[in-house]
Parts: C-alpha cells; structure tokens; sequence
C-alpha cells in the first residue's frame, strides 16, 4: 500500500536502490537523469513513505484503542 503513495518515477528510483542496491549513479542513466536528481528523487519519495506509515500507524493505535476500550 505504501508503494502506491509513490509516482511511478519514485517507484522507478526506489526500487533499484532498495532492491538491488545500485548506487544512484548505476541509476540515473536507465531512469534518464542525473545522480543528483536521483537522490532528490529517492528523499522525495522516503519522505512520502516516511509520512504513509506514521499515518498508518496512528491509524492503527487509535483502532487498537477502541477495541481495547481506552
């Protein structure tokens, strides 16, 4: 679900560097842009997902908490 909160371009860019660990550099060409934008790119998009889960989680609390009756 988090994913899904991404451009297709920051999927584009988080997935090299995440599942095959390639440096930005080994990046930018196949996305077509330099390293530079690539790291821009993937704190763009943790950022995102950073703000997706801590949502999800107060989400999660506060539907835990009234089950739990608190």
């Amino acid at each position: 679900e988090g994913l899904a909160q991404l451009s297709r371009r920051e999927r584009d860019v988080i997935a090299p560097r995440f599942g095959s660990g390639l440096a930005n550099t080994a990046i930018a060409p196949v996305v077509g842009t330099s390293a530079g934008n690539v790291a821009v790119v993937l704190h763009r998009a943790m950022r995102k997902l950073h703000k997706y889960v801590e949502e999800a989680y107060t989400a999660s609390s506060v539907d835990r908490s009234s089950v739990n009756g608190q």
